[in-house]
């Protein structure tokens, strides 16, 4: 069987362009494999020449990959997949900080649990807080709380669905990405926690409605 050829690819800052460093790799090689040979290559030689330049970006979970304007995004993929040929210039962009994505998905799912069971559970504190004044004639209805059907299913459903989402973000899923950036988890915990996660059982255990 014949020996893939190893051929070279130039490495080069992609938030200034400025060149790094040129790697010798294989058309086999996965995009995985990339950032860990360019992670424990070049961290010494980079590290002494551009003393401004971010250490962390070394760790492979941070390097995001550009070439022609496409992000080379998926770290099972090989240079072959993407198209890689020998004398093409690779950008290499620090992706800021990065948490697990599997444990991103864990935290998003698991907010909303938490929101409905203290709206459940503490009704009576949270919506005498909220209402105030205009809580007189509700405390024995938040007293003797009897749900509608429709607020007992609705909280059964919603528990239900993202403890099956917890299980199955733990248990199940496989995921093509490492990690996920944390602005992004940020921008989906305020969605899932506090959007998803208060409005809605706000208004379904609210006393006026």
């Amino acid at each position: 069987m014949e020996a893939t050829p190893s051929f070279d690819v130039f490495i080069r800052n992609y938030d200034d362009g400025k060149p790094l460093i040129t790697l010798t790799v294989k058309g086999t090689m996965t995009i995985a494999s990339l950032k860990k040979t360019f992670a424990e290559l070049c961290k010494c030689i980079l590290l002494t020449t551009y003393d401004c330049l971010d250490s962390e970006v070394f760790y492979p979970e941070k390097q995001l990959y550009w070439q022609g304007g496409i992000a080379l995004k998926r770290d099972y993929m090989t240079l072959n997949d993407y198209d890689v040929k020998p004398g093409d210039t690779l950008y290499v962009q620090d992706r800021g900080t990065q948490v697990s994505y599997r444990l991103a998905q864990i935290l998003i799912n698991i907010g909303p649990v938490i929101s409905f069971t203290m709206f459940w559970a503490y009704r009576l504190e949270i919506y005498s807080f909220c209402l105030g004044e205009n809580n007189v004639g509700d405390e024995e209805y938040l007293v003797n709380f009897k749900p509608t059907l429709a607020q007992d299913v609705a909280i059964k459903m919603a528990l239900c669905h993202f403890m099956k989402r917890i299980l199955e973000c733990t248990f199940v899923h496989f995921y093509s990405k490492p990690t996920k950036s944390l602005s992004n988890l940020v921008l989906e915990l305020g969605y899932f926690w506090l959007f998803f996660g208060t409005v809605v059982p706000f208004y379904l255990f609210h006393p006026h409605y």
